[in-house]
């Protein structure tokens, strides 16, 4: 287990830990400011919950960045991977072969990051890249709206977990 995710797992449990005194502390000052209607001076202030509030917001933001972070390393290792592919790989389209293997590699390689246009995946194709050095499963999810272009995905299950998108006709057939 690397430093990092040790660090990751101890904010995510130190939120935990606070997260019960800060609603306890969050409740009590509700009621402290509410039974009184004056405006909130600094002096009230004092028994804001502040150290708690910290110790939930803080970690759980670290987390939150960490994972993104590690989700964009992922998304670029995969790009990389398949940019790499030689042109002579064999690409299996739902566990058939494909007439069009360097037709869709040369699509595949050119994945890119596309901003959201409020559509999903509809139908979800099985991609399998079968090259000397090993192979390598993917899935493409053809776009609810524009149906040349296809999602490129971790796991069909997480839209959100996609690489990025490509645009072809050459998997209209399938």
């Amino acid at each position: 287990m690397s430093l990092l995710n040790v660090a990751v797992y101890g904010a995510f449990i130190t939120a935990l830990v606070a997260l019960p005194f800060f609603l306890v502390g969050g409740v009590r000052f509700m009621r402290q400011t509410s039974t009184t209607n004056t405006a909130l001076s600094n002096s009230r202030l004092k028994g804001m919950p502040l150290i708690s509030g910290l110790l939930v917001v803080v970690p759980l933001l670290a987390v939150a960045i960490y994972v993104a972070n590690v989700k964009e390393s992922d998304r670029r290792d995969v790009v990389t991977s398949v940019r790499s592919l030689p042109i002579d790989s064999i690409v299996l389209v739902d566990g058939k072969p494909a007439a069009n293997s360097r037709a869709i590699l040369d699509a595949l390689k050119a994945v890119r990051p596309v901003g959201a246009h409020h559509s999903h995946p509809i139908k979800v194709l099985q991609i399998e890249i079968r090259a000397p050095a090993g192979s390598m499963s993917l899935s493409l999810g053809r776009d609810s709206q524009f149906p040349r272009e296809y999602w490129v995905l971790y796991n069909p299950q997480f839209t959100d977990a996609g690489i990025g998108r490509i645009e072809t006709s050459e998997l209209d057939a399938y």
